[in-house]
């Protein structure tokens, strides 16, 4: 049913409380530990019910994870409220998940789209009750496309759940699949996509259990607010009791309860990830932290048209997109709407490098939750020129008899390089010059300005990061910094540059301790010339700077780092080698190599040899430990030594994994064409 909205302008209040999710940092082990214990005292000296300890929620300030903004009254809709039913008669005990009625728990990670993840996840429980059907819906939609405006929210920096409901309603969401999760603000990118779910109606109930019981036994689970606090974020089991915070901050589902003799509780389901609480839900009981705030019940418009969409996405036997090669994609669909006849999906790209050699496929008739295989997969060609690292989308369209019409989308990144350069400094001075530099020394690169999921930075034998200097400096989302500190914890290499990056408190708290780097001042504009440090491996180099140069920071290294380049007049700092950071204070650090400089690369001006920039990225390259392609006797150099050396492995049939540099011409065997390789590509040896 319609009902009419009341829409008035946001309050200063609430404006304010719209925060750079950066502005705080969560502690980290060893300070965790001790809250911990201060914690587990207080539980036992109050008579708490629950209990605490780390969980991987505790990675993430309380700041980001909370992201329900207060409740304006001036903005409250004129929302049906539903009178309870004296005569329904509602069970002492009652669990959603016990009938097959709750989807699969999230994770909002670095974004404080809880808002988002509670009004979605109400209508996927909808749709599973009733159709009997689990889909997957886009909560990044939600927070890319339902912003600003009158009644838009604030995405990753907070939101509404009340209110996207009526976005849910009007718009509809779209699939997991073709609108992934990031957990970052994106620009809006749903233009062409199907959204076939939406909401048909919803209501609140008065936050009493009686209500709130009877929306979960008649609607299904139902989303509302509760307030967080740190003994909230550390819950790991138990019926939780305590007091919480002062007001709301957090949105979450609830989809059932407990009388539980008297005590009653109900049972929260979360969006930190199945590693919190018990399996990602809570047991907490009624009125705690103001649970029960801003209830809301949904239902939703049942399809009457098939829903099609891909399960999975497979490059022939798992390889990557190749430049100069033809590859066969094997697309899995899933049907969640009607019954479907007469099935195919047609396959485009708009790059210009790929060309869709074979556009169509067919597929068996499906009923609703079924799953098929093509008949034959599609076909694509790869120009030769394709770059390597690139990002491409490809649109499904998806048709059936019965003359509906889904579209849907997915992507695949061509084949990587060695190494990939994060340019993402406002004026992109360094990044070219970088892969120039890594490709005068035998290192293939790929510039990217723009990355938007960070997750696969494994796959990279090194990864240089550019932020730029003040005035054209960036601070990378909370997540893009967890995924690039996440490379240094998993043994890989590391190179960021940024003027002011490390003085500044939002970028400072994620890189300065993994870097093992303090700043002794924010500086100026006093960049002059570049020295390399005396007893490192740059001893003795001098490149002249005539880059961007203000706010230059100053930089000292903690115990454990070194200083390896600095400014020569005035003396400071400014670039930092480290190796190792004990992030539990255990005395058993995180063993890898990260560089972390004040200047920018592109700046350094090239005089005579040994004094420019490819003999500095050499020496930056064998610091990292990045392979080089024909640089067999690991010298980070490939000479004239190299061919003789590869022959004499061979020869001699001694194991090869030492020699990283040995597949010269990256075919997955090492054999005597890589020898031939060296040699055509360096005649002059």
């Amino acid at each position: 049913m319609n009902r009419p909205l009341r829409m008035i302008l946001p309050s200063l209040m609430i404006l304010l409380i719209c925060l750079d999710p950066l502005a705080a940092a969560a502690p980290e082990p060893p300070q965790r530990a001790a809250r911990l214990a201060e914690m587990q005292r207080e539980i036992v000296a109050r008579g708490y019910t629950f209990q605490v300890g780390d969980n991987p929620a505790m990675d993430i300030p309380l700041e980001i994870l909370c992201g329900e903004l207060p409740a304006d009254n001036k903005f409250l809709d004129d929302v049906y409220v539903e009178s309870r039913d004296p005569a329904l008669n509602l069970p002492d005990r009652f669990d959603w998940r016990e009938l097959g009625g709750v989807t699969a728990i999230k994770n909002q990670s670095f974004c404080g789209g809880c808002w988002a993840f509670a009004a979605v996840g109400s209508l996927e429980c909808n749709i599973l009750i009733r159709d009997g059907v689990e889909v997957d819906l886009s909560e990044q939609m939600s927070i890319d496309c339902d912003k600003g405006g009158l009644m838009g929210s604030f995405g990753c920096s907070g939101g509404w759940t009340y209110k996207h409901l009526m976005y849910l309603r009007s718009t509809g969401a779209t699939m997991e699949r073709w609108y992934p999760y990031m957990a970052k603000d994106l620009p809006c990118d749903s233009t062409g996509l199907s959204k076939p779910y939406k909401v048909a109606d919803y209501g609140a109930v008065d936050n009493t259990p009686a209500d709130i019981k009877q929306a979960i036994y008649t609607h299904g689970p139902v989303s509302c607010s509760v307030a967080v606090d740190d003994f909230f974020q550390a819950y790991t089991g138990g019926i939780y009791n305590g007091p919480g915070a002062s007001s709301t901050n957090h949105a979450v589902i609830l989809v059932g309860w407990d009388e539980n003799d008297g005590q009653g509780y109900w049972i929260m389901k979360n969006s930190w990830g199945p590693g919190w609480g018990e399996d990602g839900f809570m047991r907490i009981r009624y009125g705690a932290a103001l649970i029960g705030s801003n209830p809301r019940w949904v239902e939703y418009t049942p399809l009457t048209v098939p829903n099609l969409y891909q399960t999975s996405v497979a490059i022939g036997s798992g390889e990557e997109l190749t430049p100069g090669r033809r590859h066969e994609i094997f697309v899995d669909i899933t049907n969640s709407g009607a019954p479907a006849t007469g099935v195919s999906v047609t396959l485009a790209t708009d790059d210009p490098f790929v060309t869709v050699v074979e556009p169509t496929c067919t597929y068996p008739d499906l009923a609703p939750g079924a799953k098929a295989a093509a008949a034959q997969p599609f076909v694509v060609e790869l120009s030769p020129d394709t770059p390597l690292g690139t990002l491409v989308e490809f649109a499904l369209e998806f048709n059936t008899s019965e003359k509906s019409v889904t579209t849907g989308r997915f992507a695949s990144r061509v084949q990587r390089p060695d190494v990939l350069v994060l340019d993402l400094d406002g004026n992109h001075n360094s990044g070219p010059a970088i892969a120039q530099a890594l490709a005068d020394n035998g290192v293939t690169a790929t510039v990217q300005t723009r990355y938007d999921d960070l997750r696969d930075l494994d796959e990279y034998t090194g990864v240089f990061v550019c932020l730029g200097v003040m005035g054209q400096s960036v601070v990378p989302p909370s997540v893009d910094a967890y995924y690039l500190r996440r490379r240094l914890a998993v043994g890989k290499n590391l190179y960021v540059e940024g003027g002011n990056i490390w003085s500044n408190y939002s970028s400072g708290i994620y890189f300065k301790p993994w870097f093992n780097i303090d700043f002794t001042d924010a500086g100026g504009s006093d960049l002059s010339t570049i020295l390399g440090a005396a007893n490192t491996r740059w001893a003795g180099m001098s490149l002249d700077y005539s880059g961007d140069n203000e706010g230059i920071d100053r930089l000292a290294p903690r115990a454990g780092a070194e200083v390896v380049f600095n400014n020569a007049l005035p003396a400071y700092g400014c670039g930092i080698a480290n190796v190792a950071y004990d992030y539990y204070g255990n005395g058993q650090p995180f063993v890898f190599r990260s560089l972390g400089v004040s200047f920018e690369f592109g700046g350094l001006m090239d005089g005579e040899a040994p004094n420019n920039r490819v003999t500095l990225m050499n020496d930056i390259i064998n610091f990292l430990q990045i392979p080089v392609r024909g640089d067999i006797d690991g010298d980070s150099r490939v000479t004239a030594a190299d061919p003789p050396h590869l022959h004499q492995v061979l020869a001699e049939n001694e194991p090869l994994i030492a020699y990283a540099g040995a597949d010269v011409n990256g075919d997955g065997r090492i054999d005597v064409l890589d020898v031939l390789n060296i040699l055509f590509f360096f005649p002059l040896f």
